[in-house]
């Protein structure tokens, strides 16, 4: 059984607020208005430390905090979704070293968009049930850091932040379970034109339908009923998405933990395993606990994994 081991996270002190960014004229009166609807007043940035020193500090505070041996380390894998280093930069050769990875074989992945880290828990999960090696372990290390002003841009829909993030896989004893994942791109949301009504959007709908039958299958896999779930962890996108999504599922929308959004704004990447992180920090999971890792990317591209509480 493979499992979520340690996890770490680093944000920023320093902050953005909208109201500043509106000011920099990077968005609109409007897209202003929205977000303050959504509750999102500011986001954590990082206007000092590299991407790379975001790493390193997050990647050190979850080795120090772990019994994680260097040397168990098979594979380290970086999702992410916009560069944070020139694409020539061996920045991983360099993560490698520096904490003596000596065995472990580095890589980058993404195009599942905002779905890329669970995509990588996914990928590491099936490597590491195919190890011999009963002590392999896989990190799973994300960054975000926005390079450009407008790479923050959400409309009035989020602001996107600076964090990263990291956590262990590993098939001991200690550790949340990962029981069953799924992942799903639906082609009618990959829109490469107006739709044939004249539409430019495309349909609430089809989000939720995917959404619905990813969850459903997911539950059915692991034999556990919706009831029996104690938590769903989303990524942070726009807060509306879910308590529809709980009516649909027949949740109280108490079940789906939303404060990362207003807390953290958007991060691509590692908003998912800074929730998690928060979440296990909080102890608001007991033992035996089930719980979703869900997140929805732009195009309508779901990832989710069930998880048990250790």
């Amino acid at each position: 059984m493979i499992r979520i081991g340690a996890t770490a996270s680093y944000v920023p002190t320093e902050r953005l607020s909208a109201a500043d960014y509106y000011a920099q004229g990077e968005i609109s009166e409007a897209d202003l208005e929205g977000l303050k609807s959504r509750g999102v007043t500011s986001v954590p940035i990082e206007p000092a430390a590299s991407a790379e020193e975001m790493m390193i500090r997050t990647l050190h505070k979850l080795l120090e905090g772990s019994s994680i041996e260097p040397a168990s380390v098979k594979w380290l894998l970086v999702p992410y979704l916009n560069y944070a280093f020139r694409y020539d930069d061996p920045v991983l050769e360099r993560i490698k070293s520096r904490f003596d990875l000596s065995r472990a074989t580095c890589f980058s992945l993404r195009d599942l968009l905002c779905s890329n880290t669970l995509m990588a828990i996914q990928l590491a999960a099936r490597m590491l049930e195919a190890e011999a090696d009963e002590q392999a372990t896989a990190l799973i290390l994300c960054v975000e850091k926005c390079l450009l002003p407008d790479q923050r841009q959400g409309g009035g829909h989020f602001l996107t932040g600076d964090a990263a993030a990291a956590l262990s896989l590993h098939a001991g004893t200690y550790g949340d379970k990962l029981l069953a994942f799924r992942a799903f791109s639906d082609v009618r949301t990959i829109q490469e034109g107006k739709m044939k009504n004249g539409q430019t959007e495309v349909p609430d709908y089809f989000y939720y339908v995917t959404l619905v039958k990813q969850i459903r299958q997911l539950l059915t896999d692991a034999r556990i009923h919706h009831t029996d779930l104690s938590l769903i962890i989303p990524n942070n996108v726009t807060p509306e998405t879910w308590p529809l999504l709980a009516r649909l599922l027949k949740l109280p929308v108490e079940r789906f933990e939303l404060e990362g959004f207003t807390r953290y704004g958007h991060l691509n990447n590692c908003d998912i395993v800074l929730n998690l992180d928060r979440i296990r920090n909080s102890n608001r999971l007991k033992k035996d606990d089930y719980y979703i890792l869900l997140t929805l990317g732009n195009g309508g591209v779901v990832c989710c994994a069930l998880c048990q509480k250790g």
